[in-house]
């Protein structure tokens, strides 16, 4: 994974379909601060898991729709990992 990569999400649209500022929503989620969930939303960095639940529990969206294409690229990998393993043992 490179530096410069970027984990779309619905964060933003998530935000402010509820109607939260930046600041409140950073605040209900037990943030430090909204710069935090700034780079959340950008896409620079991964929440934690349980950060993730209580996005998930405050825009209620399921985790798969707020990280949708982290979610179908991390299916995709385990599909493939999957047919990868069934022609190994079918080899043997």
């Amino acid at each position: 994974m490179s530096s410069t990569e970027h984990f779309q999400n619905q964060l933003l649209l998530l935000r402010k379909k509820k109607n939260l500022s930046q600041k409140r929503a950073a605040a209900m989620l037990g943030l430090r601060d909204p710069i935090t969930l700034s780079r959340y939303e950008r896409g620079l960095v991964l929440p934690q898991f349980t950060t993730a639940l209580r996005m998930q529990a405050l825009y209620e969206a399921p985790l798969h729709v707020i990280f949708a294409e982290l979610y179908s690229s991390l299916r995709a990998e385990m599909q493939e990992n999957a047919q990868g393993q069934s022609a190994t043992q079918a080899a043997a």
